[in-house]
């Protein structure tokens, strides 16, 4: 397990040269550059790891990077993989491009995961710059909650990050911030099909812009609760519908019950383990709306404690299957931001790194203790160079 602490290490000490730079304004705008160079630690230990490690590789990774370096056609081998896999046509091109230079899949399993990490960074640098939390920490969260999983879950992973970004400039207020949330909606739509969730966290964009302002806060909250509810349930019932169609018969498992993420569940011990960081957050950011007079930033904060309650509503339903919380992790890698920022209510600018550590030691802890229990089978980490 040591590689991934070091590959950690090296990607907070990347970080804070980041963070360093920022503050003294000598930094480069050219963030794409930085995204990249900060993402390579993580991204040469995912390509290093040999084909035993993750679940995914194994149920289409390897059959789908291997059909592609004999294939001649992009348009027959998308058209193949529907067949074979029902896999998304954004990935089914990456691996065909690849494909095209190289037949090892370690190198396409590292440019996989820069094309993951990358949109998160992204991400990240644009909250550092609304919220004002260094990049370090939300690396630091991610790596420790969401890191494993990109390993194992590849393709919802990269539209996991892609939903990151979008959001993160959904929030930046930029111009045109409406039309490119949507175009990466459509992107990472294009990795995982699971990412018309997302539309979720525009519905709530809209309420706490529009809505917060016309509407007492006693009404707000339930209002807004009761309306994603119910665009949750007729979702529900839209998927059920279309189940049998070309669409979304991948899918119709989910609805069925015959898929394992529905049969399967988690013990209570993991479940809390994982959202106790988000629970004690909540409750700071329900502190923080109450006492604060801030009136742009309490808009914020009510966006991502409604993430944050999603979150951690999936999170419980795990007790009785793996379905929602799959769905959930859409939501659940906000606590990259969450987190720390909850941490800066709880702490003044002079002791907040204090609160950072804080979460840092939390996110290490559950990042161990979930890899050494074997989940996603990234434990014991083996490599290509066959040195230990």
């Amino acid at each position: 397990m040591a590689i991934y602490f070091y590959s950690l290490l090296a990607t907070l000490i990347m970080g804070c040269i980041s963070d360093v730079a920022y503050k003294k304004n000598n930094i480069s705008k050219n963030r794409g550059w930085q995204a990249f160079f900060i993402s390579l630690p993580l991204a040469t230990v995912a390509g290093l790891r040999t084909i035993d490690i993750g679940t995914d590789i194994q149920v289409y990774g390897r059959g789908a990077f291997k059909a592609a370096t004999s294939s001649q056609s992009m348009l027959s081998y998308i058209t193949a993989m529907d067949a074979r896999y029902g896999i998304e046509h954004g990935y089914d091109i990456l691996n065909f491009l690849v494909s095209r230079f190289t037949d090892n899949i370690n190198i396409f399993l590292f440019i996989l995961s820069l094309v993951t990490l990358i949109p998160f960074v992204l991400g990240a640098l644009s909250f550092r710059r609304t919220f004002s939390i260094p990049i370090w920490i939300q690396l630091g969260v991610f790596w420790g909650l969401n890191y494993g999983g990109t390993l194992n879950i590849m393709r919802q992973s990269v539209s996991m990050s892609i939903v990151y970004l979008a959001v993160a400039i959904l929030l930046s207020k930029r111009g045109h911030n409406v039309r490119n949330y949507f175009l990466l909606l459509i992107l990472a739509f294009e990795f995982h099909r699971t990412a018309v969730i997302a539309i979720i966290f525009f519905i709530i964009f809209e309420y706490v812009e529009v809505g917060m302002v016309k509407v007492k806060l006693s009404v707000r909250l339930p209002a807004l609760i009761l309306s994603i509810s119910s665009v949750a349930i007729i979702g529900a019932i839209l998927i059920k519908k279309l189940a049998n169609t070309g669409f979304l018969s991948k899918y119709q498992s989910y609805t069925d019950g015959s898929n394992w993420l529905v049969q399967t569940s988690y013990g209570w011990g993991r479940i809390l383990l994982l959202s106790i960081g988000a629970l004690l957050v909540a409750v700071l950011f329900g502190f923080y709306l109450y006492l604060s007079t801030n009136k742009i930033f309490k808009k914020y904060v009510v966006f991502l404690l409604l993430v944050l309650i999603i979150d951690i509503a999936t999170q419980f339903s795990a007790s009785s299957g793996k379905l929602f919380t799959r769905l959930g992790l859409y939501f659940g890698i906000f606590e990259a931001i969450s987190l720390p920022l909850g941490m800066n209510v709880l702490f003044n600018k002079r002791i907040k790194i204090v609160g950072y550590l804080i979460v840092l030691g939390y996110v290490i802890f559950v990042f161990f203790t979930v890899t050494k229990s074997g989940s996603g089978e990234i434990y014991p980490y083996q490599w290509i160079l066959n040195l230990g």
